[in-house]
């Protein structure tokens, strides 16, 4: 068994617990949406940062590291705007209302 193969397994199970208990809780999936938005975002910086090596390019290894970060934030915030379900009244601000 290769690390990695070890690593996935132990964050299956611990991923399976998380979601178990949640569950459990009723918390909206909402929020848990909103958990994968930051939990990619910091993969993405561990990733580029320190398993792909550009920590050794000093400073300017960390602000690339940071910009990766924060674009697959904007990623995933973008896919979660496009598929977000629209509730059944949609609200208009009180100062674009017109009143009949």
């Amino acid at each position: 068994m290769t690390w990695t193969s070890a690593f996935g397994r132990t964050c299956a199970v611990l991923l399976r617990a998380i979601v178990r208990w949640l569950a459990l809780t009723k918390i909206n999936p909402n929020v848990l949406t909103f958990m994968g938005l930051v939990v990619n975002a910091w993969a993405a910086f561990f990733r580029y940062y320190l398993l792909r090596g550009h920590y050794r390019s000093g400073w300017a290894g960390f602000i690339a590291a940071r910009i990766h970060a924060f674009y697959a934030f904007l990623k995933y915030a973008k896919l979660y705007e496009a598929t977000r379900v629209e509730s059944k009244e949609t609200r208009i601000p009180a100062a674009e209302r017109k009143d009949s």
